[in-house]
């Protein structure tokens, strides 16, 4: 079920066969790419994303306290950017 977009920023939640009663469901996203979009533009999506699984994830059976959040190659080094940066989580820099 498609439910979040903008121009190339797509989030959806991803049934996951029987999770949905434990709490969990799955969430893909996608960013927007360099060289178009520029640093933090990634960033700025995962947080865009998290804010909005945290304002849906009950609806479908999640816990939105509980965010597990992962990256693969160039999505991993988002991912850590995001998490050492506080300005993208609301903090300081």
């Amino acid at each position: 079920m498609l439910v979040m977009t903008s121009t190339s920023l797509v989030a959806r939640f991803t049934p996951t066969s029987g999770h949905g009663r434990n709490g969990m469901v799955g969430v893909n996203m996608t960013y927007r790419l360099a060289p178009q979009a520029k640093w933090p533009a990634a960033q700025e999506d995962i947080g865009s994303a998290i804010a909005w699984i945290k304002a849906n994830a009950a609806a479908q059976g999640g816990d939105p306290n509980r965010i597990y959040l992962m990256g693969h190659s160039a999505g991993a080094s988002h991912v850590a950017n995001y998490m050492s940066h506080s300005q993208f989580r609301g903090g300081s820099a």
